[in-house]
């Protein structure tokens, strides 16, 4: 199952992102992919992790990495079946020569991330350049905008998004 999380800036589309994916993780295998290439944010979200440079989201949509999308997918170190995709530490827009086939390979890394876990879920940044964007509007099985919310409305948002989940296993 694939579900994207889209909208402003600081709307709470992370934190819903990652509560959805350790729920997700409880019962299947659960990939949060952090589409924000203005900046690293997996430190932050996998802190304490030694991450290899080489394992960035950045290489994958660059072309310059491992096809195998599992490559890119660092797990979380609590919660068992939950893993984590996006830029590191040093990285952001122009580490990598990110062209005009960023969206193909943004589609190709997300049909290869829906091979190797159940479910995926694309937290994207809110830059009109995200080349996930358009593939996770158009091919997701379910899709969250998300403007304003309150620590409440995300909680809800991703208990509503698990149950929806359901129909699809």
């Amino acid at each position: 199952m694939l579900i994207t999380i889209w909208g402003r800036d600081g709307s709470g589309k992370s934190t819903l992102a990652d509560h959805l994916g350790s729920l997700l993780a409880r019962d299947a295998l659960a990939a949060v992919i952090d589409t924000d290439l203005t900046q690293p944010t997996l430190p932050v979200r996998l802190s304490g992790t030694n991450f290899k440079r080489d394992r960035s989201l950045g290489r994958a949509i660059a072309g310059t990495g491992a096809v195998e999308a599992i490559t890119y997918l660092h797990p979380h170190p609590d919660i068992n079946g939950l893993f984590f995709a996006g830029l590191l530490n040093g990285d952001d827009y122009l580490s990598f020569e990110i062209g005009l086939e960023a969206e193909l390979a943004a589609d190709l890394f997300i049909r290869k991330c829906q091979e190797a876990v159940d479910h995926v879920v694309l937290d994207c940044s809110g830059q009109r350049t995200d080349p996930f964007v358009p593939i996770g509007l158009q091919t997701s099985d379910l899709i969250y905008s998300s403007h304003t919310g309150s620590a409440g409305d995300l909680l809800v948002a991703s208990r509503r998004a698990v149950a929806a989940t359901a129909q699809y296993r």
